[in-house]
């Protein structure tokens, strides 16, 4: 069977295209360009008609990508973290792909940004089709990984050739942010079968920190013998149920469910 190779990257790659992000309470333009990997000034000058002191709810960030130009799997900005995968399955509507943002510091990292390359020669003219994405969460937790999916278009053949590429990540600085990370997600499993019904419940030590919050974002993940991510659900809802009893996030693993090995939750808390 012929090996399929990528194409080098053309050194006059296409603007990549814009991100719009919609304004949270709480949300800041340094909070903003930290989670999405750019500078304050690229995303003032990408957004003149905002008031930075005065994000109105609801309002329309149109975000930049990373120097207007990530040069597709051109040289990475320098950071600690690596990738573990990709790893693609089939599924009903085409294939997704699974991997994992490694950060072996002892700092948690934040604007994390991954690019994403699939070439198929069954897919129309046989292009290389990129995607640059990002976890769901905010920060990627000291001496841990955060997992993070994509789905593909179209389904994979066996001749496909599928590579992921680091492209940005910050350690968190001392730049005050509208988020906070949850010290720990309490995970247990209600019921397994075709798909996994969990529950998770967050703590804090700090509880006074806890009244603070208005709403969470929790991401579960399923992992097989292989340490591959085989399932991920993101989820937000108001802090105080999440605090106050356990929720249950429902999992779909991509493999079958008596295959899942391990199972982790992340969690962070929005002003």
């Amino acid at each position: 069977m012929p090996t399929v190779t990528f194409p080098a990257a053309s050194p006059q790659a296409p603007t990549p295209t814009p991100i719009v992000h919609i304004v949270q309470s709480g949300d800041t333009f340094s909070g903003i360009a930290l989670r999405y990997g750019v500078s304050v000034e690229a995303l003032q000058k990408a957004n003149p008609q905002l008031n930075p002191q005065a994000l109105p709810v609801g309002a329309q960030v149109l975000v930049p990508q990373a120097g207007q130009a990530l040069g597709l799997l051109a040289t990475p900005t320098p950071h600690p973290a690596r990738l573990r995968g990709p790893w693609c399955f089939a599924t009903a509507e085409g294939s997704v792909c699974t991997l994992a943002v490694v950060n072996p510091s002892q700092a948690p990292l934040v604007g994390v940004r991954v690019v994403l390359e699939v070439l198929d020669p069954t897919w129309p003219q046989g292009e290389v089709w990129r995607t640059v994405t990002q976890p769901w969460l905010m920060f990627v937790p000291p001496e841990d990984e955060l997992p993070l999916a994509v789905a593909l278009p179209r389904a994979l053949s066996p001749r496909a050739a599928v590579r992921a590429a680091l492209v940005a990540a910050l350690p968190a600085g001392s730049t005050p942010l509208p988020v906070v990370r949850i010290d720990e997600v309490r995970l247990s499993v209600v019921r397994q079968g075709p798909w996994l019904l969990t529950r998770a419940r967050l703590w804090m030590e700090k509880q006074p920190m806890v009244a603070q919050l208005q709403r969470v974002g929790v991401l579960v993940a399923a992992y097989d013998a292989q340490k591959r991510v085989v399932a991920l659900r993101y989820t937000e809802g108001k802090a105080a149920a999440w605090f106050a009893a356990a929720q249950e996030v429902p999992l779909y693993p991509l493999v079958p469910a008596n295959q899942v090995t391990d199972l982790r939750a992340w969690a962070e808390g929005y002003r």
